[in-house]
């Protein structure tokens, strides 16, 4: 519910920038409502995220159809590619990552005009838009990013013939891709008391990372 409000606020702030920031272009929170689950989602998942998140900003601002959705998947696809060398820990990292989905994402517009219009004449303009935009988002990004951070413990089902430790170092190789040096059972919960008897058990795990 909370994430569901938080782009809710990202799409309603971005047609309100856009009518403040007129004609100087707005930083593009729809690109960073993307990047929100740069860490969480794999490749395939964030570009066809962004193609949608793009169609969206494509209807809503009454722009070429699929112009945004290209290049939002673009973004997608570039970020899905930095990331596997960056943290998303430090401003740096997150910075750095903006800037290469913006890069991708203009690339890809800079593209699709030039194909639209028979010619690289608006490039120098694309250009320059870009700079302003990326420029924007990156500082909009350190202001937002944060807000939709989130904590998600690996988790999964007890397979039949499967003891709650070994489905727990399973599911933390599956999810992360660390393996666990040593595992110690701490507890269990119930997830719904009164209402159902499902329970959660929780492990620590020690890990090399």
């Amino acid at each position: 519910m909370r994430l569901a409000l938080f782009y809710l606020v990202l799409v309603v702030a971005q047609g309100f920038l856009g009518a403040l920031m007129a004609p100087v272009p707005p930083p593009d929170l729809f690109l960073i409502g993307v990047l929100t689950l740069l860490y969480r989602l794999p490749a395939w998942q964030l570009v066809l995220l962004g193609y949608g998140a793009g169609l969206i900003q494509d209807l809503v601002g009454h722009g070429a159809l699929g112009v945004h959705a290209l290049g939002l998947a673009g973004a997608a696809l570039v970020a899905s590619t930095v990331r596997l060398q960056l943290s998303h820990e430090g401003f740096l990292e997150r910075s750095l990552a903006v800037l290469a989905a913006s890069a991708g994402k203009w690339a890809v517009v800079a593209v699709l005009l030039a194909w639209l219009s028979g010619g690289t004449a608006t490039w120098p303009s694309v250009a320059a838009v870009a700079a302003l935009d990326a420029a924007f988002t990156v500082v909009a990004a350190a202001l937002v990013l944060d807000l939709a951070a989130a904590l998600e413990l690996p988790a999964g089902l007890v397979d039949p013939g499967e003891d709650g430790e070994a489905a727990a170092l399973r599911e933390l190789h599956e999810e992360t891709g660390l393996v666990a040096k040593a595992i110690e059972r701490c507890y269990r919960i119930l997830s719904s008391p009164g209402l159902t008897t499902e329970h959660a058990t929780i492990f620590l795990a020690i890990v090399d990372a």
